[in-house]
């Protein structure tokens, strides 16, 4: 008499079980390789504090091809910042080279007495690497981020500035979608769809209502203790959500109505999703870690038996169904 089997599974299992984890490492590669350049990220650079400067707040500001804003958005920011913070704000402006009459616009705000900075780079370009030179270079402790096509209301600076606190809430993110929040009704319904996708997808990363938004601010002590923050993206905003590691109690929500753009060329291409994309996957891997990422290894594993297993069963169902075919067209030609 044989002796019983001893192994559990049978030679179909582990053969299957075989499949099963060679077929998972495609997709593990894939998403590895996909993530590789969104993996490195750069230490944190403040400027020291310069006991002798009157700059507090610093309301960094990237910039590409946006000099017919630039005018109107330094005037209406200085118009609404208090007058007690006035002489202790100063715009930083990183424009990436748009030899678009920007520096000019600069020079002529100088000229009237705005405390604008503008730093012109031609060796690197992208939004979220113009606002880390912004940060690197601001002399403020409160650092507030916007864009520069007036698609965020200057208005709400002051806001920002009251709410931002080391001790109670050092990060504060403007939010479209929370409580007195709002979005021009005469914006795109493709971009609500493509806003409310973004949103979906980084969800699972962060509760804060509105993570996409462009309009925000944080303390320089906060930033100086992040993790290394990737350059590469434009949801800069999700990314220092992350990276500084602020609790959900820390963040102050701040409301504000999102314009539609009057002047200048939406920046939103096929390829800045594609890289938002792959930004979101690197920071899954980022918060996943090792250990995250074994678990994810053994999900894919777990899929793919699945998969493996429902084909076998389709594929003797699909027999079934053809002997069956068969034997009634044969049993059909008898009777005939």
């Amino acid at each position: 008499m044989a002796a019983p089997n001893s192994n559990p599974l049978s030679a179909v299992s582990r053969r299957r079980i075989k499949h099963a984890t060679l077929l998972s490492l495609l997709p593990l590669i894939i998403f590895l390789l996909y993530t590789a350049g969104y993996s490195n990220g750069l230490a944190p650079t403040v400027r020291p504090y310069d006991p002798e400067s009157r700059i507090e707040n610093s309301i960094v500001i990237p910039s590409y091809h946006e000099a017919e804003n630039i005018p109107a958005l330094v005037t209406r920011i200085f118009q609404a910042v208090e007058s007690k913070d006035r002489d202790a704000t100063e715009v930083v402006i990183v424009d990436d080279d748009s030899r678009d009459g920007t520096v000019e616009a600069v020079e002529r705000l100088k000229g009237e007495g705005y405390n604008v900075v503008l730093f012109v780079r031609t060796n690197e370009s992208g939004l979220s690497s113009a606002v880390l030179h912004g940060f690197k270079n601001a002399r403020g402790s409160k650092f507030v981020v916007m864009d520069a096509d007036l698609q965020h209301p200057p208005e709400t600076i002051p806001a920002f500035l009251r709410a931002l606190d080391d001790a109670e809430t050092p990060f504060a993110l403007g939010t479209r979608y929370g409580p007195g929040g709002g979005v021009d009704r005469d914006w795109p319904l493709y971009r609500r769809i493509i806003s409310a996708g973004a949103r979906s997808l980084a969800r699972p990363l962060t509760s804060a209502s509105d993570p996409m938004t462009g309009f925000f601010g944080l303390t320089k002590d906060l930033y100086a203790q992040a993790d290394k923050v990737n350059p590469v993206g434009f949801k800069i905003a999700l990314e220092l959500l992350l990276k500084t590691g602020v609790r959900r109690h820390a963040i102050a929500e701040i409301p504000f109505g999102f314009s539609k753009r009057v002047a200048g060329e939406s920046k939103l291409s096929t390829k800045v999703i594609f890289r938002y994309v792959a930004h979101l996957a690197a920071l899954y891997r980022w918060r996943m870690g090792f250990f995250g990422l074994i678990f994810f290894e053994l999900c894919l594993v777990g899929a793919c038996w699945v998969a493996l297993r429902l084909l076998e069963v389709g594929n003797v169902q699909w027999n079934q169904r053809q002997r069956q075919t068969r034997r009634k067209r044969e049993k059909f030609k008898l009777d005939v």
